[in-house]
Formats: structure tokens, C-alpha cells, sequence
């Protein structure tokens, strides 16, 4: 399998979540209280689902890779 497309096909349905994750925070923002604590902390749960994304896109290209796919 090409590694474009691999990377491609792993990745595809997650900025469709990103997207999602975008709406739902413009929403949440414009409660004043809420809004104010969740636009300070929005990387930290952005940053760990984008590392862990990256970490199982790698991991299973190298997986088959060794299997021959």
C-alpha cells in the first residue's frame, strides 16, 4: 500500500472530528463562564489526540510494512 494513501485513509475521519471538535468549542466559548476557561485549556486535549494519532498512523504503517501489505 502506498504511504500517501495509508497515511491518508488513518487520517481522513479524524478532521472530520477536528471539525467537529472546532464547532463544539466556538459553541462552548460563547458561554461567559465556561467559555473562558475552556478557550485557556483547549490545546491540551487537541495536542494528545493529535499525538496519539500520529503514534498509531506510525505504528501500524511500520506493522504492514513487516507483513508485506
Amino acid at each position: 500500500m502506498n504511504k500517501k494513501v495509508f497515511i491518508l485513509s488513518n487520517v481522513s475521519p479524524v478532521i472530520a472530528g477536528y471539525g467537529v471538535f472546532y464547532i463544539l468549542l466556538a459553541i462552548i466559548k460563547q458561554v461567559p463562564v465556561v467559555g473562558q476557561e475552556v478557550s485557556k485549556l483547549w490545546f491540551i486535549p487537541f495536542l494528545i489526540l493529535t499525538a496519539y494519532i500520529a503514534y498509531s498512523t506510525r505504528k501500524e504503517y511500520k506493522l504492514s510494512k513487516q507483513n508485506g501489505l
